[in-house]
């Protein structure tokens, strides 16, 4: 039923419900004059008015608290809707009383104004509007936030494939494995570490499978331990220079989005011992983890889909609601990751 069809249809009914109910006996109520058309008349125009005003207020103060990402709290909408009812509903019993009551006919007129009781009822109406729009706001809130938990999680578990396919693809087993043959044979205790940091790679993954947010500390232990392998079988072909100064277990970044980050650089530039990849990790202010890189693209490029940040991408978005900044600055490749600071 269109919108204003349905106030329409309401306001009727609000005319009705109060002429039976104020009516001495059924004879009078359902007794038809000049003045029932006149109250009807004005109690439909002040309900709808009514309504459209309070439904503003409601959808005002729900996008003020969008747009300043707070926490969605209906009371708090209620009751500032509720301030904005007072000067209406006084205002509309004013109008009534001291002046549409004088178009009406002095025999249909036999009650002396009510100002106040007339105004104690249209607040409680506003409050019944208030409510009905807030339901309505908190219901679609809900489908919103399931819709989104929804996308998270596919986001979540791509991911975890994502990052699973990369980690245990034949490639990587089989540098890892002849990694691990020649450790054994030349640094057995380095070997040991080799497998320590490796389980524990899969470890983080699957814990942190479900997870939107992890602390920063977290994802620099996994981060480590990606570096490590990385460094064993690269040598001095990598470089990792963190000069983040921000409070690690205050700051909260999506799972995994560092490893990301790390691995597209490593995965798409050239490097050896000689000219070795420089992977920068800085931070802007408090609202933002930059990683740079000199892009220094490979003879032989591998085919890719960018899965990997398209995922990265929409996470954040649906978890901080800002973007995943991406840029190429002066021969840098330049990604803003942004964090949640509590």
């Amino acid at each position: 039923m269109p919108k204003y069809l349905f106030r329409f249809l309401t306001a009727v009914f609000v005319f009705f419900f109060f002429k039976l109910t104020k009516a001495a006996n059924l004879e009078e109520a359902l007794h038809w004059h000049q003045a029932s058309t006149n109250y009807m008349i004005y109690t439909v125009a002040v309900v709808m008015l009514l309504w459209e005003i309070l439904d503003y207020a409601v959808n005002h103060f729900y996008k003020r608290v969008n747009t300043k990402q707070l926490e969605f709290r209906p009371s708090v909408i209620f009751f500032k809707s509720a301030m904005v009812c007072i000067p209406c509903v006084f205002l509309f019993s004013y109008i009534f009383n001291f002046h549409v009551i004088y178009w009406i006919p002095d025999e249909c007129c036999t009650e002396n104004p009510h100002f106040l009781s007339d105004a104690a009822t249209g607040y409680v109406m506003g409050l019944l509007i208030i409510y009905y729009q807030l339901t309505k706001l908190t219901t679609k809130e809900t489908v919103k936030n399931a819709r989104e938990k929804e996308v998270i999680q596919k986001e979540l578990l791509a991911a975890k494939y994502e990052g699973l396919k990369n980690q245990v693809n034949p490639h990587f087993l089989f540098n890892s494995f002849s990694t691990l043959a020649s450790l054994v044979e030349t640094h057995p205790k380095l070997a040991v570490e080799f497998i320590d940091k490796l389980s524990d790679l899969y470890r983080y993954v699957l814990e942190h499978d479900t997870d939107n947010l992890v602390s920063l500390q977290k994802e620099l232990d996994f981060l480590n331990d990606y570096i490590f392998l990385l460094k064993i079988r690269h040598q001095d072909g990598i470089r990792i220079i963190n000069n983040m100064t921000l409070p690690l277990d205050r700051v909260k970044i999506p799972s995994l989005s560092l490893q990301t980050l790390v691995e597209n650089a490593v995965k798409h530039n050239a490097f050896s011992a000689d000219e070795p990849l420089d992977i920068e990790i800085s931070n802007e202010d408090d609202s933002y983890i930059t990683i740079k890189n000199p892009r220094k693209p490979k003879s032989n490029p591998l085919a890719t889909t960018k899965i990997g940040l398209k995922n990265l991408s929409n996470r954040i978005q649906l978890t901080l609601k800002k973007e995943l900044e991406i840029r190429e600055d002066d021969g840098n490749f330049v990604v803003k990751l942004p964090i949640n600071l509590t």
